[in-house]
């Protein structure tokens, strides 16, 4: 069927921005991006060409992210960043597939991406063919109390001139 031409375009109500590699007549993968607010740009730029070589790659900047359209003013008619759900972003994954003519497709989560990916899988079963999970994050509140932890780490292993808080745990 030949390249998918579609690279580098905003779809869906949202304006999602949609990075698509790869035949149109490939079997389609969507990627997941983790963050949330990451982006989809580093892991196309690496992974795109090759993955692309074997399947549709769709790899999409998740609502407000990046290339995509940014998030409405709160108060608008639109949900606002606060009125923002995970139900919400599962719903634009769907919209995705429904604007690019995908009947099944596997779904690829990295980080919090992965947590999008289950939500998916399990909301539309149907339309999911697989779904394939790189360094998920299931439990939130423990991911953040352990970056805050590294974090807190990191900062005392350095010397004052060099910590963020001005401190250092080096004597």
């Amino acid at each position: 069927m030949g390249d998918d031409s579609a690279n580098g375009r905003r779809i869906t109500d949202h304006g999602l921005y949609a990075d698509i590699r790869g035949d149109a007549g490939a079997p389609a993968l969507l990627f997941l991006h983790g963050g949330p607010g990451q982006g989809c740009y580093e892991f196309m730029a690496i992974q795109g060409g090759l993955l692309g070589r074997s399947v549709r790659l769709i790899g999409i900047d998740q609502r407000g992210v990046d290339r995509s359209a940014p998030l409405p003013v709160k108060g608008e008619a639109e949900a606002g960043g606060a009125g923002l759900t995970v139900a919400d972003l599962v719903e634009d994954c769907e919209a995705v597939r429904e604007a690019l003519g995908i009947e099944r497709w596997a779904v690829a989560g990295q980080s919090f991406g992965g947590r999008l990916a289950l939500r998916y899988a399990a909301a539309y079963p149907r339309h999911t063919s697989a779904v394939i999970f790189e360094n998920p994050v299931w439990d939130l509140a423990a991911s953040a109390r352990a970056k805050a932890c590294d974090w807190e780490l990191s900062q005392s292993a350095l010397p004052a001139e060099m910590n963020v808080g001005g401190k250092s745990g080096v004597t």
